[in-house]
């Protein structure tokens, strides 16, 4: 398996986690980073989303429920994909 198909995967799988709440939309999003980081794959764009919500969240508490809604509707669309296209 490809890196690329691993972290859709697992990105599938966390977002199914955010929205059963087993994991808090900002947990499963550094999740999602991590991972992203740790594959080390250059020019991997998708998972984006969750990315910059999750560290707009760190810098902007503040704005917590904007981009825990940002969060969950990436999520909702990740849980919805079919990741072997």
């Amino acid at each position: 398996m490809l890196k690329t198909d691993a972290l859709r995967e697992y990105a599938k799988q966390i977002a199914t986690s955010i929205l059963t709440s087993e994991v808090s939309p900002l947990e499963g999003a550094r999740l999602i980073w991590r991972a992203t980081l740790k594959a080390g794959v250059q020019g991997f764009h998708e998972l984006d989303g969750f990315i910059y919500a999750a560290s707009e969240l760190e810098d902007r508490p503040q704005d917590k429920e904007l981009f825990e809604k940002a969060i969950t509707e990436e999520a909702k669309r990740w849980s919805e994909r079919d990741c072997l296209d």
